[in-house]
């Protein structure tokens, strides 16, 4: 009998065959959800320690 002939051997190969399957699925999730979040427009801002312009309220130039 070969080594790689044994029960375990098949078993482990599926188990592995299953992880990587569910891995390359939430990698393609993850690029999705940061793709539709590049291309909606929408503006994206985060805390950087300054004052978010487009929180300040409007004011008229003469």
């Amino acid at each position: 009998m070969r080594p790689d002939s044994h029960e375990i051997y098949s078993r482990r190969r599926s188990r592995n065959v299953g992880l990587g399957l569910v891995l390359g699925a939430f990698v393609l999730l993850v690029f999705a959800v940061t793709v539709v979040k590049l291309t909606e427009g929408q503006k994206m801002e985060a805390f950087d320690h300054q004052y978010r312009t487009s929180l300040l309220p409007k004011t008229e130039e003469n």
